[in-house]
């Protein structure tokens, strides 16, 4: 008689409970390639509780997303998302829960799991420190910090980020990339380049403002603005040069089409597409703004972080590299080796370890 078969390991179940997954944004792409790595390891279920519209399973998932929008049809939205929430808890029974979801209802979700381990990753670019004045800043940091102690571990992207919360679990991983095998090519047009979404935190109007003073110094030099939705350039007639590139997906068509990256936003959570452009042999440019740039960009090593919010000097700053080729090209290889430390593979092997654990 042989021996007994032994049933298959039951899968562990993870939670991802965030407000957007199909939404075209960094977050969104960091945890969509994380769980396309998971699937393999872990039974997974996402929960999509702002959803504009109902998206298509893509067909290389095998997990399933849950989109609703709890706002709609709703007296009292967080009412309703409590109970959207606990209905899945109670029918998925997951052994993790992992809330990607910087906004107030996600700091209610660990008082509705009993016996299931929660973790909480900050995303969100809102820096408590002390130069928030008044009252409401100081009762908002208080209430968000005892709040995250009803999390079981909570996840940062960076140093600062992490040392600004009081938890005693806490776990600093950053974003990375899927690294290019070697550097972008060696012809360097005179274009700069500008890549991200349509919204305010970006500061696009901090970049026409620098791109009006540059690209008079240097009118045989172009800038392009990569989005993912049209841009409105009507009445900007007094900037010149300007062409706004939309929806490609492609990184090398991005990044190789020029040869300076500037980064305009007010605030950064990481700076995906900054990694992203010196992983090109690009010599990037941004304000140093809370938390990301300052830990991809070493100030005149691979480019130049310039003071908030000083247009006047980002512009010169920027005329500087358009003028100085010698220079682009010792920053952009310096880029691209501190791109090198963050490999995607091997920070989704460290995320596997986080939840084998």
């Amino acid at each position: 008689m042989g021996k007994p078969i032994k049933p298959p390991m039951k899968k562990k179940k993870l939670l991802f409970v965030m407000p957007f997954f199909y939404k075209i944004g960094g977050v969104e792409k960091v945890i969509m390639q994380r769980l396309l790595f998971l699937q393999d390891y872990f039974e997974i279920l996402v929960f999509e509780s702002n959803a504009d519209k109902i998206a298509a399973k893509k067909e290389n998932f095998r997990f399933n997303v849950y989109s609703i929008n709890y706002k709609k049809k709703a007296i009292i939205p967080i009412f309703n998302y409590i109970k959207i929430y606990k209905k899945l808890l109670n029918d998925f029974k997951p052994d993790e829960v992992i809330v990607v979801d910087n906004g107030w209802k996600s700091l209610l979700i660990p008082f509705f799991v009993k016996h299931n381990t929660t973790i909480y990753e900050r995303h969100g670019a809102i820096h408590f420190n002390k130069t928030h004045a008044g009252l409401f800043y100081t009762l908002k940091r208080k209430i968000f910090h005892l709040l995250s102690l009803k999390y079981d571990k909570v996840i940062f992207l960076n140093e600062a980020m992490s040392d600004d919360w009081t938890h005693p679990n806490k776990i600093v991983m950053p974003n990375g990339i899927f690294l290019n095998q070697i550097k972008s090519n060696e012809y360097y047009p005179n274009v700069v380049i500008w890549v991200g979404r349509i919204s305010p935190e970006k500061g696009l109007d901090h970049l026409l403002k620098i791109w009006e003073k540059a690209s008079k110094s240097n009118p045989n030099w172009s800038l392009k603005i990569f989005t993912p939705e049209k841009l409105d350039l009507v009445g900007l007639s007094a900037y010149s040069n300007i062409e706004n590139i939309v929806g490609i997906a492609d990184k090398s068509l991005i990044y190789q089409s020029g040869s300076i990256l500037v980064n305009t936003s007010n605030y950064e959570g990481f700076g995906l597409t900054i990694l992203e452009g010196m992983n090109f042999g690009l010599p990037v440019m941004a304000f140093d703004v809370p938390d990301g740039p300052k830990y991809l960009i070493e100030n005149n090593e691979n480019g130049f972080l310039i003071q908030p919010f000083n247009l006047e000097y980002f512009s010169e700053k920027l005329i500087e590299l358009m003028n100085d080729e010698q220079l682009r090209q010792n920053f952009g290889q310096k880029s691209y080796e501190k791109s090198l430390n963050f490999d995607l593979n091997k920070i989704h092997e460290k995320w596997l370890e986080i939840y084998k654990s």
